[in-house]
């Protein structure tokens, strides 16, 4: 269960980054990004 929302929540970040880039929070983005890769090493 905890993978499937592990699995979830990557899709998630997936959908929300183009909208973090295009509002230009660079920054905020490239966490997100570093998190999904956390997230991914954990499945």
């Amino acid at each position: 269960m905890k993978r499937v929302l592990q699995i979830l929540k990557i899709i998630q970040l997936f959908i929300f980054l183009p909208f973090e880039i295009s509002k230009g929070s660079k920054k905020r983005a490239y966490r997100e990004i570093k998190k999904m890769m956390i997230a991914a090493n954990l499945l």
